[in-house]
């Protein structure tokens, strides 16, 4: 599942099979990237909110590129699903 924008944020999910696991859920973004019109200089911030069991794993992309944090790109997910 792939949102475009500026980049892309990919979910990949890993499943495994256990009985006592709760039932997989693929993943579902509760919150899209949306557009964003800035001026250059300026800082943009995207924020992104997914679903899913197992927890998706999250992805930074510029057109083909991934995205690593550094001072230039600061990325941060908290347990609820949310991405930055």
């Amino acid at each position: 599942m792939r949102v475009l924008f500026y980049g892309e944020l990919v979910i990949r999910l890993n499943f495994c099979r256990r009985d006592s696991t709760p039932k997989q859920e693929p993943p579902q973004f509760l919150k899209k990237i949306g557009d964003c019109e800035i001026y250059a200089g300026m800082t943009a911030k995207f924020t992104a909110c997914a679903s899913g069991y197992p927890e998706p794993e999250y992805e930074w992309f510029c057109d083909t590129v991934r995205l690593h944090p550094c001072d230039r790109y600061e990325m941060e997910k908290e347990g609820s699903g949310l991405v930055r």
